[in-house]
C-alpha cells in the first residue's frame, strides 16, 4: 500500500505543479500577442490579474491536497492531525506572502528535521544504558562488563547474564531508487561484527523535563492559584489531596524562605502493559513505564499526557520481582537524591 500511494502521488504532484505552471507561460505568451486598446488596458489588466492568481492558487490547491493525501495514506496520520496540517499549511501560506520578494524558501525553512526540533527545543533528554535482561542491573555503555556481575547477596554466585551479542549488520550505501529492482550485493567491507547489547533501558531525566514543564504557559500560575484556593477554601470536606496532613508535612519539611521558590510534589506510577494486546491466545510479554504527575497542578490538568513525565521504559519481556525493580529506580532516585 506506502509503495503504491507513493508511486501514485509523486507523478501526479509533477502533473499538477507543471500544468499550472505551463498555464501560467500560456498566459504570459497571450498577453505578449494581445494588442488592446488604452481604454480596454485597464479591464485587460484586471483579467490577466485574475487569470495569474487563479494558476497560483491551483499550484497551491494541488500542491497541498497532494501534501495532506500523504500525510494520511503515506504516514498514516489520522484525518483529525491532517486537519491540523491543514491548518498550519493556510498559517504558512499567509506568512510567506509578508517575506520579501525573492527570498528563497529552501533557506529560510531547515532541510534535516533535526535542525527544526534542536532550535525548538521539543526533544527529551534521554538517556540509553545497557541492562541485564535477568536482573535488571543497569550498566554504563562504556564501563559494561561481558558479562552481569550481580549477586543477591555477597555469598550468591555472579547473575552471568551475557549483555551483548553478536551480529553481522549492514550499513547500507546509498538508496539507488525506490522502485527498481537492483541486484542485491553486498560490500564486504560494510559487515561488521558489533556487540550489540541484548537490552537498553531508557530514562528520561527528570530535571530537564521540570524545566520544560515550568516553562509552559500559565503552569506557575496554575499550580499557585490552585494552592491558594485550597488554603482559603471554608468546605469543611476534604476534596484534594493538598488538604491532607501527609501533604501540609511536606510543605513543612521544605523550611524554605525563598518567596520565589516553588513546592513540587510528584506521584510516581509503574505499570505494565503487553505490547502486542492482551489477547488470550497471543503472546505474553510486559513492558513496564515509570510515570511522573505533578498533584501540585488543578485536578483537571494534573493527569493528562502534556502534564505527564515518562522516567523511563522497563524492557520486556519479563516484569521485575520486588528486589531487581530497585535497579531500574535507581537512576531515577539517584538523580533526585539531594534535590
Amino acid at each position: 500500500m506506502p509503495l503504491y500511494v507513493n508511486h501514485v502521488l509523486r507523478p501526479f504532484w509533477r502533473t499538477t505543479t507543471s500544468a499550472a505552471f505551463t498555464k501560467l507561460n500560456l498566459d504570459e505568451d497571450e498577453d505578449i500577442l494581445d494588442d488592446t486598446d488604452e481604454d480596454d488596458e485597464g479591464e485587460a489588466d484586471i483579467s490577466d490579474s485574475d487569470s495569474e492568481d487563479g494558476s497560483i492558487g491551483l499550484v497551491v490547491e494541488g500542491q497541498a491536497s497532494v501534501f495532506l493525501a500523504w500525510l494520511h495514506l503515506q504516514c498514516g496520520i489520522s484525518r483529525e492531525n491532517c486537519q491540523s496540517a491543514r491548518d498550519f499549511l493556510v498559517q504558512i501560506v499567509d506568512s510567506a506572502q509578508l517575506v520579501p520578494h525573492g527570498t528563497s524558501a529552501s533557506k529560510l525553512i531547515p532541510k534535516d528535521i533535526r535542525t527544526s526540533t534542536n532550535r525548538l527545543d521539543v526533544m527529551p533528554e534521554l538517556t540509553k544504558q545497557l541492562c541485564c535482561p535477568t536482573c535488571y542491573m543497569i550498566y554504563s555503555p562504556r564501563e559494561s562488563p561481558t558479562y552481569c556481575t550481580y549477586k543477591a547477596s555477597s555469598a550468591s554466585d555472579p547473575c552471568g547474564q551475557p549483555l551483548f551479542k553478536k551480529g553481522n549488520s549492514f550499513r547500507p550505501i546509498k538508496d539507488r531508487g525506490l522502485y527498481q529492482k537492483q541486484p542485491y550485493r553486498i560490500d564486504p567491507k560494510s559487515l561488521v561484527n558489533p556487540d550489540i547489547p541484548k537490552c537498553t533501558y531508557v530514562t528520561q531525566s527528570l530535571v530537564s523535563w521540570l524545566n520544560w514543564f515550568l516553562n509552559r504557559s500559565n503552569t506557575e500560575d496554575s499550580i499557585i492559584g490552585w494552592a491558594s484556593k485550597i488554603n482559603n477554601t471554608n468546605d469543611p470536606e476534604t476534596f484534594d489531596i493538598q488538604q491532607s496532613l501527609v501533604w501540609k508535612s511536606l510543605a513543612r519539611d521544605t523550611n524554605t524562605t525563598d518567596p520565589n521558590s516553588l513546592d513540587l510534589v510528584m506521584n510516581l506510577y509503574v505499570d505494565w502493559f503487553n505490547p502486542r494486546g492482551n489477547k488470550i491466545a497471543g503472546k505474553k510479554e510486559s513492558l513496564g513505564v515509570m510515570a511522573l504527575s505533578c498533584p501540585s497542578l488543578p485536578p483537571s490538568t494534573r493527569n493528562l499526557i502534556e502534564t505527564t513525565c515518562i522516567a523511563g521504559i522497563i524492557p520486556g519481556p519479563h516484569e521485575p520481582d520486588m528486589t531487581t525493580i530497585d535497579h531500574v529506580m535507581k537512576p531515577l532516585v539517584d538523580e533526585n537524591r539531594n534535590r
